[in-house]
């Protein structure tokens, strides 16, 4: 089987699937490109002074990308990406479809 790509710009239900796949965890998330960057951007902004309540002495940086119309994004920086699995722009599969797809069959003796 081969695995395709598409393109952005993506349809409405693309960007629906698409996010549903980013959230169902059969697969590793796509994340920015830039985590290193994105995440040294994002801690400079939540250690000043004032942002980070009293108490408070972590916070959370997500680097998985959203799908919009327009291509994927990073909820935290500029990054961007054109493309996705083909796959992902169907509506994702149910945990028992994933998990009847893990099986393997066995021979009738």
């Amino acid at each position: 089987m081969a695995i395709w790509k598409i393109k952005a710009p993506f349809t409405p239900e693309q960007v629906i699937n698409l996010n549903a796949y980013q959230k169902q965890g059969h697969f590793h998330p796509f994340t920015c490109g830039s985590a290193k960057r994105c995440v040294e951007k994002v801690t400079v902004r939540y250690t000043q002074p004032g942002v980070i309540k009293e108490g408070e002495d972590s916070f959370e940086v997500s680097t998985t990308l959203v799908a919009t119309e327009a291509g994927w994004v990073c909820p935290n920086c500029d990054y961007t990406q054109d493309w996705a699995w083909g796959f992902m722009g169907e509506p994702p599969i149910t945990q028992q479809q994933h998990d009847q797809n893990k099986t393997i069959p066995t021979k009738s003796r």
